[in-house]
């Protein structure tokens, strides 16, 4: 009944869209611009405890990088450590993203700098950078604290020229590049790196980066359909329990491409315990929240000697227990 229900309302919105988009002044343009606002956590406001115990500094990066940094990201460090500089829209995405990955002020600045001094000098680097990096931490001009971008944002905002190496690969990039980047990379075996390019064919974007979070992080999985794709907030395995859409309950990212009631059926998704997913695939930030959880519980998870244990999914069952065994305690 409720599968029935949702669909002929979704039915009935589609076919009266347009015609409450096109009449209304007050919430057409609302309406219009849907499927490009981003609701989730916006990571503007700094902070230096968002890895945890550990602390991301300039000496770091490199190693954060590597190892947990979504495509967008990853390809905006390795363009900087080849050219040692960024273009203007280059240094806008990459340098909110690690202010918001909790990179200091301060400490962005020795990063920056220490790049860009291979190819100027310091005097250079603060008479033409330094302002800039800055004003985005909210320190100069009309100090307002700017937020990083989300995945929308760069799919939708100014594509890359030459020389650039800001924007989304699986939007900005063709085929050939993306499927010789991913093999270069490493990322997952050839079915693995076919289905990032069949989501990229699609256009839907954002399912192709999720996918690489779900390659590059084993025992993480997200199943669902093509434009709806659901993380339990409250760490419940949905292989034990299926539930209908409740907005309390599940964060929900909707990629930005025309939603339909065919699309909405069989929603599932899967925890691993002590793993934060919210919006993997939705905000590079939450992409790298979510690899440093991962690796986080992984080594948390090492035993005495040093060898890894598995990483288990939680279930409702499996909390229950605990709960039982510490109430006993």
């Amino acid at each position: 009944k409720f599968r029935m229900a949702l669909s002929k309302s979704l039915v009935m919105a589609s076919s009266a869209f347009s015609q409450v988009a096109g009449e209304s002044a007050r919430i057409g343009p609302l309406l219009k611009s849907m499927n490009s606002q981003y609701t989730g956590k916006d990571y503007g406001a700094f902070d230096k405890n968002s890895l945890g115990s550990e602390e991301l500094t300039a000496q770091n990066v490199d190693q954060y990088a590597e190892r947990s940094m979504p495509l967008c990201m990853s390809q905006l460090h390795s363009g900087l450590k080849s050219d040692h500089k960024l273009k203007h829209w280059g240094r806008l995405q990459y340098g909110l993203f690690l202010k918001g990955a909790g990179l200091s002020m301060e400490e962005s600045l020795l990063f920056f700098q220490h790049e860009f001094g291979k190819i100027m000098t310091a005097e250079q680097f603060n008479k033409n950078y330094s302002y800039n990096i800055r004003h985005m931490y909210g320190k100069e001009g009309k100090r307002a604290s700017y937020t990083p971008y989300n995945c929308t944002k760069i799919i939708l905002g100014n594509p890359p020229n030459a020389g650039d190496h800001h924007g989304c690969p699986y939007r900005h990039y063709d085929d050939d590049h993306l499927s010789a980047l991913l093999s270069k990379m490493k990322i997952g075996g050839p079915a693995e790196r076919a289905e990032i390019l069949n989501h990229k064919r699609s256009k839907n974007f954002q399912l192709a980066c999720v996918k690489h979070f779900e390659v590059m992080h084993p025992q993480v999985r997200c199943t669902g359909n093509v434009c709806l794709c659901v993380f339990f907030s409250n760490g419940q395995d949905a292989a034990a329990e299926r539930r209908y859409i409740n907005i309390s309950d599940f964060f929900v990212c909707i990629s930005p491409c025309t939603i339909s009631s065919r699309f909405v059926s069989s929603v599932q998704a899967a925890s691993v315990r002590g793993v934060n997913l919210d919006g993997v695939g939705n905000h590079p930030n939450a992409w790298f929240a979510g690899s440093v959880s991962y690796h986080n519980a992984k080594n948390a998870g090492k035993d005495a000697t040093g060898s890894a244990t598995k990483l288990e999914a939680s279930s409702p069952g499996a909390v229950k227990s605990e709960e039982m065994k510490d109430a006993a305690a």
